[in-house]
């Protein structure tokens, strides 16, 4: 039977943008009340003349509270730290205080504060946990479990005009006669609730309409899976088949990151909990109003959260030819804060360390007594074996109950620690996430969706991932370049870290007389966790994820594992629910291998006029490009005809222009711009250096990442509203626009635009420094850059920089001095594309053609240029052919693609780590970066098959630096490179390497 009854009652309003506010409420309320905290924690309660705390206040319309009679419970002080260790001292067993929750308001709602959300849609469809926390009675913040049931599947039958075996006119009576009988009869739908509406579509394909009516449908998430090709004599094709509970529950309550929220209708669990969280609620979410989001909370800012940052050390088990773990090493930090962590703060954390011997090993028979007098009894664990070793790391995860999980190279610690649970056969390995489950481990994967499946309800930060994304000046994204990039003093050139290798570690484990004692290695595995959360917190990692999972209202744990498609689905999918469209399902894999095939050309890239400028050129580079196009030409899926089809580039559809209404795409990204300019405004208005200053920067970062983003994945075959034709449409326009920017330039006075990549162009002014007043210059790129854009109502071309001196080599190979347009007197150096920032050029060649670059670059004539060019090339065969430069400068690094075992032809780094897996020592995966050194082995083999670890011609007497490989292929290569517009040059390098 069929009830329509209630499905036209939609779920209680939650929170709306009012009339697109560029800062989101979230946002403006955490930032509020960050100010006020500020206010309070620095004694200026009460004090209302500070400008920056009105100002912020005012302009976001956020309710003041009394802050003079608001009063704050202080942390827990922490005891007097001896004065012979880093850390503070803490009884490795946490107090665990039972309290009276005061969450539940009169009107009998749970007052929660939602961080994560997970949902397993094969096993328990229609169920979704959300992951927070609540605050007791005694201010005390605990974790809290909320489980949704009953969560019904959404569909969307669309009704044909005419029945497809009668021809007879369809009626809504006959759409709905049909799907009943065939829910019933084929999926086993008992009841339902339906009810007809119009919607708006994006189709995917040619046969669906932009919009038509359709019977929604509210349908038991118990029942069989429905296929979208599914069609009848009354309807043919089914929407939303693919769409989850979780994006369900996010997107109907408008649930947009870590916020809080009132559930009503909750019982509470005291008895066979399904998670390990203190307390437990489960809801009936089959009516879906059980959710509201607070919008105003007075005076609630975020609670604080639990964090654990962990470090394992592994040794080579020859017996088995596996790796072990030999220690886990912890800090934990109970108080933590989203938005302002400080989780390198000393006195923020309490550390643990588990300590196990090898199989078949013992520790040191006095290690107990030995760190008895050090003061480390109590924080330091040592266990029988490796399997006592993961049971206690366990325990502590349910102890400490984190919400976030923090390490250098997470995954990869993920993946071995389940591996070795996996070995031991460990039932209780679910204490590694959230939710209590007892799965074989051994039947697992690797992916990513298995790693959130195995930390349920815990986000994982790994900062060998987020590096990659928020370093882009790291090469390798290992802990000892981050740390010297991130973490040394400027100006020192001496690490603040010290390295242990492998065999160090090993070696402290297995020699009976250990070069390096058990305590050493101890305290160095609890520095790396404090390197590792002091970057954390230097590139703001965790307030940058949450401002995008806001931006995007996506999932705090799924943008933390990385993955720009799924942010921006999330971000599309609140679009589509704003504007009453129905989003496209996902396609399957065998549909997205039919677009791995077709490839649209990229960005514009002009042939170099290649040479030594020594006049001064402009730098004119386009705004937020591809963004702008899809503004000022309104790309969209829901603008252009057949988006989804795959044509080739000469056969591009029209470009809707403003002949339509705007698109999702331009609405969206103009959203985005806006926020960021009002954001940029708001930084100009605050003091340098303030906390308020650098909330406002993560912001403006994170929207500017998100608006970029969104383009890229247009073109990915797995995202969920990819469509390559768009992704064609905006490239085309962009060479386009290149093409035409450089005509415009080359007719005015006879300017040289000498060469053009993607978004900007180098325009030789033909005046030099000294003859040509620099205002005069600027005066010149002013104008250029006002005649392009007033062709154009989005796109903004914009003065880069002025270059004092420019060479150019190759396409995406240059350097230069830049003058700052702002800052007169500014210069920079500037390199592009060349061997002396690549990762795959050994530092030995860097370094030379740094500073070959420093003599060409400079105001050397050129004889004097010749000599000292020559000099630098003496004086550094020297140093290589007398043994007096170090070992690691002849490292070279490069990326894995795929599996060392799956190179066909393998190169130098895939037959480094595929022999170096082989010894059971590493895990080295598509993915990784290798680096290795070229060495003389005593053999005529060709260079790749001399390739090896630094650890392993450490360990070598046998292997030797190949000299000659590295004066002839790599630092002759590199200068001869940087010098090449230089003729005079080219005899010297006959006379020097042979």
């Amino acid at each position: 039977m069929c009830d329509q009854e209630n499905l036209n009652s939609p779920p209680s309003k939650t929170r709306r943008n009012a009339n697109g506010r560029a800062l989101n409420d979230q946002v403006r309320r955490r930032c509020a009340l960050n100010v006020l905290n500020q206010s309070r924690r620095s004694g200026t309660e009460g004090n209302t003349s500070n400008p920056n705390v009105n100002a912020f206040l005012a302009f976001h319309n956020v309710p003041v509270p009394d802050i003079a009679s608001h009063t704050e419970e202080e942390p827990p002080k922490l005891a007097e730290e001896p004065e012979n260790l880093e850390f503070d001292v803490s009884n490795i067993s946490l107090q665990e205080i039972s309290f009276v929750t005061r969450s539940q308001t009169n009107s009998g709602s749970l007052r929660f504060y939602y961080l994560d959300a997970y949902e397993e849609p094969a096993k328990q469809p229609g169920t979704v946990y959300l992951f927070g926390r609540i605050v007791s009675e005694q201010s005390k913040s605990e974790s809290c479990c909320v489980i949704l049931r009953n969560i019904r599947r959404r569909l969307y039958f669309l009704k044909r005009d005419k029945n497809a075996s009668t021809n007879r006119n369809v009626t809504n009576a006959d759409l709905l006669a049909e799907v009943t009988e065939r829910l019933k009869r084929e999926f086993g739908v008992p009841t339902f609730k339906s009810k007809f509406t119009n919607r708006k579509f994006i189709p995917k394909f040619k046969t669906l309409p932009k919009q038509g009516t359709v019977l929604e449908v509210l349908i038991d998430p118990y029942c069989d899976k429905i296929s979208a090709n599914l069609s009848g004599d009354t309807f043919y094709h089914v929407f939303n088949t693919s769409s989850t509970a979780l994006q369900r529950i996010v997107t109907e309550f408008e649930i947009k990151g870590p916020c809080w929220l009132d559930v009503t209708g909750m019982e509470k669990v005291e008895e066979g909990k399904n998670s390990y969280c203190k307390h437990e609620f489960v809801v009936d979410a089959t009516r879906m109003r059980s959710i509201n989001i607070v919008t105003n909370p007075p005076n609630l800012a975020p609670p604080s959260i639990s964090t654990l940052c962990f470090n394992t050390l592994t040794v080579l088990n020859e017996e088995e030819n596996e790796r072990q773990i030999v220690m886990i090493s912890m800090l934990h930090n109970a108080s933590g804060s989203l938005d302002r962590p400080q989780l390198g703060e000393k006195k923020c954390n309490k550390r643990f360390c588990f300590v196990a011997p090898i199989k078949g090993q013992s520790l040191p028979y006095d290690i107990n007594e030995s760190l008895k007098e050090n003061q480390m009894s109590t924080i330091v664990r040592t266990l029988d074996c490796e399997r006592y070793l993961l049971k206690a790391f366990l325990d502590k995860l349910k102890e400490t109950d984190p919400d976030i999980l923090i390490g250098h190279d997470l995954n990869n610690q993920i993946s071995l620690i389940v591996s070795r649970l996996g070995r031991h056969q460990l039932k209780r390995w679910s204490q590694f996430s959230r939710l209590k489950r007892e799965w074989d481990l051994s039947k697992m994967g690797q992916s990513k969706s298995i790693k959130w499946e195995i930390t349920a309800g815990r986000s994982c930060l790994d900062m060998k991932s987020v590096a990659s994304e928020l370093s882009p000046k790291s090469k390798t994204f290992e802990m000892d370049e981050l740390v010297n990039l991130h973490l040394t003093p400027d100006g020192s050139e001496k690490s603040v870290r010290v390295e242990l290798t492998m065999e160090e570690i090993s070696d402290t484990f297995l020699s009976p007389k250990p070069s390096m004692n058990l305590k050493y290695i101890i305290e160095w595995n609890w520095k790396e966790l404090l390197f590792c959360l002091k970057l954390v917190d230097k590139l703001d990692a965790i307030p940058l994820l949450l401002q995008i999972t806001e931006i995007v209202g996506g999932i705090l744990s799924r943008t933390l594992m990385g993955g720009r498609s799924e942010r921006n689905e999330y971000l599309l999918l609140h679009a589509c629910r704003k504007r009453k469209f129905i989003a496209p399902d996902r396609i399957t894999f065998s549909e997205a291998d039919d677009t791995k095939n077709m490839i649209h050309s990229g960005g514009m890239v002009f042939e170099p006029i290649k040479g030594l400028y020594d006049t001064y050129v402009i730098l004119l580079d386009f705004k937020s490009f591809y963004p702008s196009i899809i503004q000022e030409y309104n790309i969209c899926f829901t603008t252009v005809e057949d988006a989804f089809t795959l044509v080739p580039e000469t056969n591009l559809p029209t470009f809707p222009g403003c002949s339509k209404p705007d698109g999702m795409l331009k609405s969206v990204i103009s959203e985005l711009v806006d926020r960021r300019k009002e954001v940029k405004s708001l930084i100009k208005k605050t003091t340098p250096g303030s906390n308020l200053f650098k909330q406002y920067g993560v912001h403006e970062l994170a929207l500017k990442l998100t608006a970029n983003s969104l383009y890229g994945c247009l073109g990915c075959p797995q995202f969920r509203f990819a469509a390559k034709t768009l992704a064609s449409m905006v490239t085309y326009k962009g060479r386009e626009i290149l093409n035409n920017a450089r005509k415009i330039i080359e007719s005015t006075n006879n300017y040289s635009v000498i060469y053009g990549d993607t978004d900007s162009i180098f325009v030789d002014t033909k005046l030099r420094e000294g003859k040509a007043d620099f205002a005069q210059v600027k005066a010149i790129g002013q104008e250029l850059k006002n005649l392009i854009n007033k062709h154009y109502k989005h796109i903004e071309f914009d003065m880069q920089g002025i270059y004092k001196k420019l060479v150019l080599l190759q396409k995406r190979e240059y350097m230069g001095l830049m003058v700052d347009v702002d800052k007169d007197e500014f210069v920079k150096r500037e390199i592009k594309g060349i061997d002396v920032i690549r990762r795959d050029c050994p530092m030995v060649a860097r370094e030379i053609g740094g500073e070959a670059v420093d003599l060409i670059l400079s105001d050397l004539d050129r004889d004097s240029l010749v000599q000292e060019i020559r000099h630098l090339l003496l004086t550094a065969k020297d140093k290589v052919e007398r043994d007096l430069v170090p070992l690691e400068k002849y490292e070279i690094y490069r990326t894995l693609s795929r599996n060392p075992d799956e190179y066909e032809n393998p190169q130098c780094h895939a037959i480094v780590a595929k022999r170096l897996n082989e010894t059971g020592k590493f895990h080295i995966k598509a993915g990784d970066i290798v680096s290795y050194i070229i060495c003389q082995d005593g053999t005529k083999n060709t260079v790749s098959k001399r390739a090896y670890h630094p650890s392993e011609v450490q360990s070598s007497d046998q292997l030797k630096i190949d000299t000659k490989y590295y004066l002839n292929q790599q630092m002759r290569s590199v200068v001869s490179r940087l010098c090449e517009p230089i003729r005079e040059v080219t005899p010297v390098f006959a006379q020097i390497f042979t």
